[in-house]
């Protein structure tokens, strides 16, 4: 090789650190500006007026049991204006029962049937936008059936948004991972979002990328129907990025923040799961073939050279340790970045890790990591760009290359 291509090389190394330093900086601003909800004392609040209205709505189609989790943390809130709607979307096993028997037991729950899915609607965006026109509290909280909450976060979510003055506020929650996959795959899956999504500062928060998280979105009414709601974005694949997106070209201050101290969420609990779950993600999210190429480019790049050039030259020192030895400089050079890298990886994606709650230790498995993503991502780029379908939940829909719903199986 030419010895000006090797210093080429190396340069574009030392970019790729170069970028890693600035992802390391945002996480560390990130975590001094006010960018995650902390747990609220539970005598925090007490004497500063009523209690806001607000109406938690969760959809729901055949969670069984699983539902139940969800909805006991919601009717042990400590949030005295809060009430709840359950969606339950087409439901035909044993959910509606596990239902009725909850709301027996409370005031705060009240139950709403859809028995069909109108043409050209996602169905849990036609469920939310169901659960919403039926409510006249102050706020909506749209929240996803395996999300678990702690007792002070509907209030600890209001008392933010209210302070910062926004109109539609998302948390990121922590995740409740109990398998291998789970604590190896879904941080850097993350991750990849945050690349795009996450580097708001406050400062800059109307400049930045709208998004939120379907998981939990805390929204005022009167700014939501007078946006059109969950209707303006019926046929996305997903609905919280395009909900955002829609939120902030009609003037809504939009944030989305850390959760973990208050929201816990159990997405997938397989391989497969995770694969198909966070391709769909991607799709929907990021609505571009270029955007996720380049989020390939990204984590090849950005993740695996240290991992591949160390066995290198470990392999050719064994073979021919004097020929390392005769360009001194220039191996100094490769190791150095080689170790600066690996730091910086390691630092990044521990943050990264913890925000999950997931087990570090899997960190030591992070090329692994990288590969399984890598392979998602490629998977929802065939999907979006060459197949041209997504199947979730049984069901198998047409779509268009910015992930909008054309028809359904």
């Amino acid at each position: 090789m030419e010895p000006w291509l090797v210093w080429v090389l190396l340069g574009a190394w030392g970019f790729i650190c170069a970028i890693w330093v600035r992802i390391l900086v945002g996480q560390l601003l990130g975590e001094r500006l006010d960018l995650f909800l902390r747990t609220v004392p539970g005598n925090a609040g007490a004497g500063q007026g009523p209690s806001p209205l607000v109406r938690a709505i969760v959809p729901v189609r055949n969670a069984g049991r699983e539902v139940l989790g969800c909805l006991d943390s919601l009717v042990s809130q400590d949030s005295p204006g809060l009430r709840i709607t359950v969606v339950d979307d087409r439901s035909d096993d044993g959910t509606p029962a596990y239902l009725k028997q909850l709301a027996q037991n409370t005031d705060r729950l009240e139950i709403l049937r859809i028995d069909d899915l109108p043409a050209g609607w996602l169905a849990k965006a036609h469920a939310l936008w169901t659960g919403a026109r039926c409510a006249s509290e102050e706020w909506l909280l749209f929240l996803d059936d395996d999300c678990l909450l702690e007792s002070g976060a509907v209030r600890a979510a209001i008392g933010y948004a209210t302070r910062h003055g926004v109109d539609l506020l998302s948390l990121w929650p922590r995740h409740r991972a109990g398998g291998f996959w789970e604590h190896t795959i879904i941080p850097l899956c993350g991750a990849i979002l945050a690349l795009w999504f996450g580097s708001r500062r406050i400062r800059q928060a109307d400049r930045a990328p709208a998004f939120a998280n379907g998981q939990f979105i805390l929204i005022r009414r009167e700014a939501y129907m007078r946006m059109g709601g969950h209707a303006a974005v019926r046929d996305a694949l997903i609905e919280d990025v395009p909900l955002a997106e829609h939120a902030q070209s009609h003037g809504l201050t939009c944030r989305t923040v850390g959760g973990a101290d208050l929201v816990s969420v159990r997405m997938y609990r397989s391989y497969a799961g995770i694969r198909d779950g966070w391709a769909r993600i991607y799709m929907g999210a990021l609505r571009s073939g270029r955007k996720i190429l380049l989020s390939v480019a990204w984590l090849a790049a950005g993740s695996l050279p240290p991992f591949v050039v160390g066995p290198v030259l470990l392999a050719v020192a064994a073979q021919d340790g004097e020929s390392l030895v005769s360009d001194w400089g220039l191996l100094q050079g490769i190791l150095a970045l080689c170790v600066s890298h690996l730091l910086l990886i390691g630092a990044v994606s521990y943050r990264f890790w913890g925000y999950c709650r997931c087990a570090r230790v899997y960190l030591l498995l992070y090329p692994i990591s990288a590969l399984l993503v890598l392979g998602i991502l490629a998977r929802a780029w065939w999907h979006l760009e060459v197949r041209r379908t997504v199947t979730w939940r049984n069901t198998t829909y047409a779509i268009d290359r910015r992930a909008r719903i054309l028809t359904r199986g």
